[in-house]
């Protein structure tokens, strides 16, 4: 079962949030790090947030200046945007489907071939989206209207909720 989890460098104090991934029980995690199970925590930690027990955390003072700002927005972003894609297709679903694309493109299944190219479609839209909000944000000229700015991932074209089954079964 996936959970998130939060990279933490305990080596500094306080600690710190470098990096926010959701990982499966088997996943390996590495020693050299802390890491806590946030799944379930509201408002979820996320990256440059402090702790000094690896449980109770706390969100950073609020930015200074107009690129601290924007640089806390981007990095929630693409937190965001990773935890929107490996919730609609993991790694390892994303790595079959390529390995399936690529077979049916060598044995002139083109209608299996078809139905996975959806997937490229939509991952299009979601690099797409990321450009143009990590665009819009960077023109911002307001602390405040960074800090105030979020995204909307409803803009990003709809899954087309390819599955592996459904693929494998395509065979012309």
């Amino acid at each position: 079962m996936s959970k998130t989890y939060a990279k933490i460098n305990l080596n500094e104090s306080p600690g710190i949030i470098v990096n926010v991934e959701i990982l499966d029980d088997s996943d390996i995690q590495d020693p050299a790090f802390t890491w806590t199970d946030i799944t379930k925590y509201s408002p979820m930690p996320s990256i440059g947030w402090t702790t000094t027990d690896g449980i109770n955390f706390t969100n950073p003072a609020p930015s200074t200046t107009l690129n601290q700002a924007i640089q806390l927005n981007l990095i929630e972003f693409q937190s965001a945007i990773q935890t929107f894609v490996d919730n609609s297709y993991s790694l390892e679903i994303r790595f079959n489907f390529m390995a399936l694309y690529t077979l049916a493109v060598q044995n002139n299944l083109l209608n299996r071939a078809a139905y996975i190219s959806q997937l490229f479609t939509w991952a299009q839209s979601v690099v797409s989206y990321c450009a143009q909000y990590t665009s819009s944000v960077q023109a911002l000229t307001s602390v405040q209207t960074v800090q105030s700015t979020t995204w909307d991932l409803t803009q990003i074209s709809a899954n087309p909720m390819v599955t592996t089954i459904v693929a494998i079964l395509i065979m012309n």
